[in-house]
């Protein structure tokens, strides 16, 4: 019985598990962050040239001051204008996640796009 009981708990687990989502970025979504961002091209794909209404794509470096081990790239918006790619800019955000699409067979219209989440950071400039 106890056998039967950890495994059945492993694979609740496990599958809970492939239903989470967790930011890219910073510890929880919401969370305000001061970033240190680069911004890059983006990729020369579908969805990037025609559906991301940004110019560039955020290349996050450091959080809060701490570098990152591996620079995050994610999509971004912001009611700043004039960012100049590759240049470096300390800025206020926070991740958040939206989704695009719906469920194959929800709706009898056709979709132009599956279901999908997306994460994004909303940018700002740092306040004093």
């Amino acid at each position: 019985m106890k056998r039967f009981l950890v495994v059945l708990l492993m694979v609740c687990s496990c599958a809970l598990a492939k239903e989470s989502i967790s930011p890219m970025v910073g510890e929880k979504f919401g969370e305000v962050m001061t970033l240190e961002v680069e911004f890059v091209d983006k990729p020369n794909t579908y969805w990037a040239q025609n559906v991301v209404k940004e110019p560039w794509l955020a290349k996050v470096i450091s959080v809060n001051n701490v570098k990152l081990g591996e620079p995050v790239v994610i999509e971004y918006r912001s009611e700043i204008e004039g960012f100049v790619k590759d240049k470096r800019y300390v800025l206020r955000g926070y991740e958040d996640i939206w989704r695009n699409g719906f469920p194959k067979g929800w709706s009898e219209e056709p979709e132009q796009f599956t279901y999908h989440i997306h994460h994004r950071l909303i940018l700002d400039k740092v306040r004093p």
